[in-house]
């Protein structure tokens, strides 16, 4: 319930293959510049290695060349997507696992819970469930982005490397990510059914609806190409639970990254 706007710079890499990748865009992982440190409820987090990998799913048929200057492609492809799958992303934690799982159906994945007790409960927190739903259509985009996140407590400033950074998993969508923590530690009243409302955020990111390809000089030539104009202002968004990081009460945390002009 408290929004902490963000600044910085995620650097990521397209590549088009049609050969392996058809008329799709691979986005490629790449130690870059990172989120700015944020201060909030006393503390600052510190962001540092950025990485992703995933895809932007092109056309369902296209035709894609590569030539010269002067428009005349030396190689052309007749490419098809073969990305398919879903783009919807629940994910969903219980803090206090000992009064059963509230964390409801069947996932389609889990990642580990906590491995230290919160401070109201006398087990870990319970694993990371993630449920995947829907179905990608062209122009929409999936990467997985890996974030290492500590806090520090001022006056202390935001080091190039910490041996208490938390490896936090990311899942950017341009469709729906919710994420709730069940049963989350306040800080003030014990976790458990009777602690109040669970945490819930939710993020919608911003088909990239102007993926097309682009012509190379020449209009009437098939060397055409995507290039990053046609990512431009597309938003992704993701989120990820924080059960009871640290000393901080529990946590959910949603981003929006925002392809640049």
């Amino acid at each position: 319930s408290t929004p902490a706007a963000l600044s910085g710079e995620v650097i990521q890499e397209y590549c088009q293959f049609p050969p392996f990748i058809g008329c799709d865009v691979a986005i490629v992982g790449n130690p870059a510049r990172s989120i700015d440190p944020v201060t909030f409820l006393g503390n600052t987090a510190c962001t540092t290695n950025v990485r992703a990998s995933g895809f932007v799913k092109g056309p369902n048929t296209c035709t894609v060349g590569y030539g010269g200057p002067n428009g005349s492609p030396a190689t052309i492809f007749n490419a098809s997507s073969f990305f398919s799958g879903p783009k919807d992303i629940s994910i969903c934690q219980d803090v206090e696992p000992g009064n059963g799982n509230d964390c409801s159906g069947s996932p389609t994945f889990q990642l580990p819970g906590g491995t230290t007790p919160c401070g109201c409960s006398t087990a870990p927190p319970g694993p990371i469930n993630v449920s995947l739903s829907g179905s990608v259509i062209t122009g929409d985009a999936v990467s997985v982005q890996a974030l290492q996140i500590h806090t520090v407590s001022p006056p202390a400033a935001c080091s190039g490397t910490t041996s208490d950074a938390t490896f936090v998993p990311l899942f950017f969508t341009t469709g729906a990510t919710t994420v709730e923590l069940k049963d989350p530690d306040t800080g003030v009243n014990p976790c458990g059914d009777n602690c109040g409302p669970n945490l819930t955020l939710s993020e919608t990111g911003g088909s990239f609806s102007s993926l097309q390809l682009n012509n190379n000089v020449n209009p009437n030539s098939l060397s055409v190409f995507m290039d990053s104009s046609d990512l431009a202002s597309a938003a992704s968004g993701g989120g990820f639970p924080g059960a009871c990081p640290a000393t901080l009460p529990s946590l959910v945390t949603a981003f929006k990254i925002v392809c640049g002009p």
